[in-house]
């Protein structure tokens, strides 16, 4: 298996109906208060902002976080340094990434993998993964050449790569087809199809509850 990628230093965690952030250690380091919690990343739109003493909160220092509706971004101690406003928003320049590899369904239901053609189709003349799971999602990744695939087999969730070796077994209710994976290298996964939790690609589990 290839190096694992690096994790944030913070991961968001949920608890009593209130995000909060935790360390690699699973210790709290800003308690639970907000509704949202994102991880610390940069925003293009804060980067971009027409005054430039605000596009310094748009970098991977400060998160963006809800609090009763309201947006803001705060740093690494949980402290509050800037609130949303639409108007101080630059526009975001970004390039797009088209994926390399696509799923495809054959005649009995089943998905596999193939290479993406110069339509965007599948080329079955360069299958990855023959047709044979419930069910097959190609995350959003920075590297479009090696991404992470969510597979449902016998009913259960796992992770595969492109070369269908296993990641994550097959024993989860859900995983979440966002973009955890490009952001942070971390799977949100549940047990029980209710509670979440972030997961990386050794299986270490990264929460507060569990």
């Amino acid at each position: 298996m290839p190096p694992d990628k690096p994790i944030p230093e913070l991961i968001p965690f949920f608890k009593n109906g209130k995000f909060g952030y935790i360390n690699i250690f699973r210790k709290v380091v800003i308690p639970q208060k907000f509704d949202l919690a994102l991880f610390f990343k940069e925003d293009c739109n804060l980067l971009q902002a027409a005054d430039h003493r605000l596009r310094k909160f748009g970098s991977m220092d400060y998160a963006t976080v809800e609090i009763n509706g309201v947006a803001y971004r705060i740093n690494r101690e949980g402290k509050i340094v800037y609130r949303y406003r639409a108007y101080d928003l630059g526009r975001c320049i970004t390039e797009v990434q088209i994926p390399a590899y696509i799923t495809y369904e054959d005649m009995t239901g089943h998905y596999g993998l193939a290479k993406k053609d110069g339509l965007g189709l599948a080329d079955t003349s360069q299958v990855y993964i023959p047709a044979q799971y419930q069910y097959l999602y190609v995350m959003d990744s920075e590297d479009i050449d090696d991404p992470m695939i969510i597979a449902i087999r016998n009913n259960k969730y796992g992770v595969i790569d492109k070369h269908n070796n296993i990641v994550i077994d097959f024993k989860y209710e859900d995983i979440k087809k966002n973009l955890s994976w490009k952001e942070a290298h971390l799977f949100e996964v549940s047990k029980d199809g209710r509670r979440y939790f972030f997961m990386d690609k050794r299986s270490n589990i990264y929460s507060y509850s569990y």
